[in-house]
């Protein structure tokens, strides 16, 4: 049987929150870091459908949405995995916090289902952080294993 999985991730974007929740919520937002396209109902209940350019897209749709702080994407339907993104800002940096959520079966492991994941946020966390590179400071990112949750 499978269980959600989550892994958190926390960086920091040199910028004002409003930029980085309109990077995360917004389809031009999105193609600045994340995917080639994105259409986006920004809004409680609202869908989320994003293409990588390469054949892959997904979809969703926020079951939370409180503007500018945190969202939770969910895929499908709860069982399917879920996007939670929290937000702060202290002294014109903003604070991320990720918590990636997937199913995995009892006897596998993140890292062997889904290793590409934390390579792949790893990826574009630095691309999101550069948005705010103009500003002449750099973002910080780790890495905590959280479990089953």
């Amino acid at each position: 049987m499978s269980e959600l999985v989550g892994r958190e991730f926390t960086f920091d974007v040199p910028g004002e929150l409003d930029l980085v929740w309109d990077a995360l919520t917004t389809a031009d937002g999105l193609a600045t870091w994340y995917v080639a396209e994105a259409e986006v109902d920004s809004r409680l209940g609202g869908e989320v459908k994003v293409d990588w350019g390469t054949g892959a897209h997904g979809m969703g749709s926020f079951d939370v949405y409180e503007p500018p702080h945190r969202l939770r994407l969910v895929y499908g339907d709860a069982a399917a995995g879920a996007e939670e993104w929290l937000l702060t800002h202290e002294d014109g940096i903003t604070h991320v916090r990720l918590i990636h959520s997937l199913p995995l079966d009892d006897d596998a492991t993140w890292d062997d289902v889904y290793g590409d994941f934390t390579r792949g946020w790893a990826l574009f966390h630095g691309t999101l952080s550069w948005v705010g590179r103009a500003r002449g400071r750099l973002g910080r990112r780790s890495e905590t294993r959280i479990g089953k949750i």
